[in-house]
């Protein structure tokens, strides 16, 4: 390799590292993995010990883009009314798998099956903090709190960054091939609390039927 080529190497790697840290995105597979704390949601003042009731996931839809918007006060914790992204039943191909070690490997998210074009939506009230892509895949990221974050991919964008959401309303429609879940389609659900503490966004909701893989049926 050149040495000029060896050199933006160098230097890209850092500010790539630099823009999924701030999104609290999972590092590119085949990659390092960067350098996150991972906790359990009921270590961490201010969330809820057990999850928060379910709402009806089959009466929102891309109409509700047209009411109201309440977003969180500064300084709350994360609001009642967590919802999943998906429709339920939740079908969780990959599960939380917190690092043995700080620096170490893991699965800071989970993957639920869903098929492609399916809208996604906002798993609580709160605002955009980023919509649009990042290396080679569409995100949207949530702010819940001044602590709380969700993110979502792969998505095609439906919202922008600063507006503000409710839980159930659409944020963006899922893109087929996300590589963790190959052949099937899902979406990436990560959570964390600050800027480096992954917590199990599933940890949110109580009242969920879940189904672990394989499942042989088809998402709804």
């Amino acid at each position: 390799m050149p040495v000029f080529a060896r050199g933006l190497r160098r230097r890209s790697i850092p500010a790539l590292v630099a823009v999924l840290c701030a999104l609290g995105l999972p590092w590119p597979a085949g990659a390092s993995p960067a350098p996150r704390a991972v906790v359990a949601a009921g270590a961490v003042p201010g969330l809820p010990q057990q999850g928060l009731p379910q709402r009806d996931w089959a009466q929102r839809d891309l109409a509700q883009r047209d009411l109201p918007a309440r977003g969180p006060t500064a300084g709350q914790g994360p609001r009642a009314g967590f919802v999943l992204p998906v429709p339920p039943p939740a079908v969780v191909l990959t599960p939380f798998r917190p690092p043995a070690v700080k620096w170490g490997a893991g699965h800071r998210g989970v993957d639920l099956a869903a098929a492609a074009a399916r809208p996604i939506v906002a798993a609580a009230d709160g605002v955009v903090a980023f919509a649009g892509t990042v290396v080679d895949r569409g995100v949207v990221s949530v702010s819940h709190s001044p602590a709380l974050r969700t993110t979502y991919e792969p998505v095609t964008p439906k919202v922008r960054a600063g507006q503000r959401v409710r839980a159930g309303e659409v944020i963006g429609l899922l893109v087929a091939g996300h590589p963790s879940c190959a052949p099937r389609d899902c979406l990436h659900w990560g959570a964390r609390i600050g800027a480096d503490s992954y917590i199990d966004p599933m940890a949110l909701i109580t009242g969920l039927r879940i189904r672990l893989k394989p499942w042989d049926g088809e998402p709804g």
